[in-house]
């Protein structure tokens, strides 16, 4: 059993080391193998990015407290703190100049590898087609894998 905190992010690296294959730099995440990694010290995740418009929707895991920004829902951010496998409100500054400082590293994090990997997709592409047959590399290409 593997006590530390980890998420879906780590299932590709996991895998790719387990099986003895290079990981691609556009993956996040680390192998579960890698006994030199101890794990997340809190889980931050989104699912509605639109830089456009600068609204963002984040949360953040840090137990008991859980940190929750959603522009697209309500106007300032809510921390709630988990009592009994209930959230509750909870209001402590320290805590929201926490979160929102992991918050815009995240947001930061997010738009930097949306960057790098629009402009490495092409070079592994090209790098994956020397690889596979070609009639694999095209049916990969035609799901989205490649």
């Amino acid at each position: 059993i593997d006590e530390r905190q980890c998420t879906s992010l780590d299932i590709v690296p996991t895998i790719c080391d387990s099986i003895k294959v290079p990981k691609k730099k556009r993956y996040d995440g680390h192998s579960l193998l890698d006994d030199s990694w101890d794990g997340y010290h809190n889980i931050v995740w989104s699912n509605l990015l639109d830089y456009e418009i600068q609204k963002f929707s984040v949360r953040i895991i840090d137990e008991p407290y859980f940190y929750w920004r959603d522009d697209f829902n309500f106007d300032e951010p809510k921390i709630y703190r988990i009592i009994d496998e209930r959230l509750k409100i909870h209001e402590d500054f320290n805590l929201l100049e926490k979160y929102r400082t992991l918050e815009t590293s995240h947001i930061e994090h997010i738009r930097n590898r949306r960057m790098e990997y629009t402009s490495n997709t092409s070079e592994e592409s090209n790098a994956d087609s020397k690889k596979l047959d070609p009639d694999v590399f095209e049916a990969l290409k035609a799901m989205g894998y490649i």
